[in-house]
């Protein structure tokens, strides 16, 4: 389900730059820094994680409900497909498996 339907709901609060290759929260402050995380070839996905200044979100006045009092660090994490993933995803979107997945299971 993870992979064909995304487990991410909320989509709308950080918005990617391209310029930067950074992402940027909802109100305006861009990510400090980007990590990747985990290792390659592995059977997990590695996530691509972006850091942002605590500073700017202790004052900021979007805070309520993206930043807890006392956190020492904010980030936002972005998995990064693996060629099975995106094999099925590409699966997903051909004809053929648009006609099967309306039939009922047997």
């Amino acid at each position: 389900p993870a992979v064909s339907q995304g487990n991410r709901k909320k989509e709308d609060e950080f918005e990617f730059n391209k310029d930067a290759g950074m992402y940027v929260c909802k109100a305006g402050h861009m990510a400090i820094r980007k990590a990747r995380q985990g290792t390659k070839d592995v059977a997990k996905n590695q996530v691509d994680t972006y850091y942002f200044d605590i500073e700017k979100c202790k004052v900021c006045p979007c805070k309520e409900g993206c930043y807890k009092p006392g956190a020492k660090s904010k980030s936002y994490s972005v998995s990064i497909k693996s060629d099975e993933h995106s094999e099925q995803a590409k699966f997903q979107e051909t004809d053929y498996f648009k006609e099967k997945s309306k039939e009922r299971y047997k």
